[in-house]
């Protein structure tokens, strides 16, 4: 996987962390956390935290959230125009 569509997962599996029913909540929590490690382990310093990886990617992330946010308004105004 490459570093960008490495990032990609990431910003996925936080969308669902967030998104996701109660019941999900630990398995999209594991799969977060396990994406950061390896992000973090192939980084070249290795000396980040989670936490700070996580505060490097907010911004990146408001901005994934809000794409698939719309996306999804999109897709239901399609819907409700159709006969």
């Amino acid at each position: 996987m490459g570093r960008d569509e490495h990032i990609e997962a990431i910003l996925a599996a936080w969308y669902e962390l967030q998104e996701c029913a109660p019941a999900d909540r630990a398995g999209w929590l594991a799969r977060r956390n396990s994406l950061l490690d390896q992000a973090i382990a192939a980084s070249p310093s290795r000396s980040l935290s989670r936490r700070e990886l996580i505060e490097a990617l907010a911004p990146r992330f408001n901005a994934y959230k809000l794409a698939r946010r719309q996306e999804h308004q999109a897709k239901m105004a399609d819907k409700l125009r159709q006969p």
